[in-house]
């Protein structure tokens, strides 16, 4: 794999991972009781998704044009504005981003879990 596939792999793999951590993380808020952001409800949600969606193309837009999404991706090798080759290793980075940002933000809240319990709604 040359450089330049890496960088971008790379950068979707941290765009992709960010974007997760931080929308799951305003949903395990929003749900943690004696949290801060108990009962948030839907209005922050959608605003914090919508940043984290906003802060993931921030850092990997540069790089690697901020897919953050499989289906980006296909569509846009199906559509031929993308490269065929970047495909794979794209999706691979996408993937990973994907699980690793959930597992990121149960490591910030488990220290809660013994605390707090979700909420029963």
């Amino acid at each position: 794999m040359n450089e330049v596939v890496f960088t971008k792999s790379l950068f979707e793999f941290i765009g992709t991972a960010i974007l997760v951590l931080f929308g799951d993380g305003v949903v395990a808020s929003n749900l943690l009781k004696k949290s801060k952001g108990e009962n948030g409800g839907w209005v922050v949600v959608t605003l914090a998704w919508g940043l984290a969606v906003m802060l993931g193309v921030f850092i990997s837009g540069p790089y690697s044009g901020a897919h953050l999404n499989p289906a980006v991706t296909l569509g846009l090798a199906a559509a031929g504005t993308f490269s065929w080759s970047l495909v794979v290793p794209y999706i691979v980075a996408q993937m990973l981003g994907g699980f690793t940002g959930p597992y990121w933000c149960l490591l910030v809240v488990s220290a809660f879990f013994s605390l707090l319990s979700f909420a029963s709604h």
